[in-house]
């Protein structure tokens, strides 16, 4: 069976929010409910983040997070801080 679709909540009030930030540089981004990751992926295709930090109370989010940014912490872009904490570098660090 597959896994249902995660359609996050109020996604286009939530970069709605964010609306006049587009041309801001070095934003650095919290999300405290990452869950699958709706809200973050859609704010990162938008807005330039040089850092995003997500935490969640649900550990096997974190874990989805881990495994599904996997790429940017063999690229020591991202890291995992604690079982709740996740941080992505989405530009290199010089």
């Amino acid at each position: 069976m597959s896994q249902p679709v995660h359609v996050p909540v109020l996604l286009n009030e939530v970069l709605q929010s964010f609306s006049n930030l587009k041309n801001a540089k070095n934003l650095v981004y919290f999300d405290g409910t990452y869950g699958r990751g709706g809200h973050f992926r859609a704010i990162q295709k938008i807005y330039p983040l040089e850092m995003a930090v997500l935490a969640d109370q649900d550990v096997d989010a974190v874990a989805a997070a881990e495994t599904e940014w996997k790429y940017l912490i063999a690229q020591k872009k991202s890291s995992s801080y604690s079982s709740k904490f996740f941080t992505i570098c989405t530009k290199p660090k010089t």
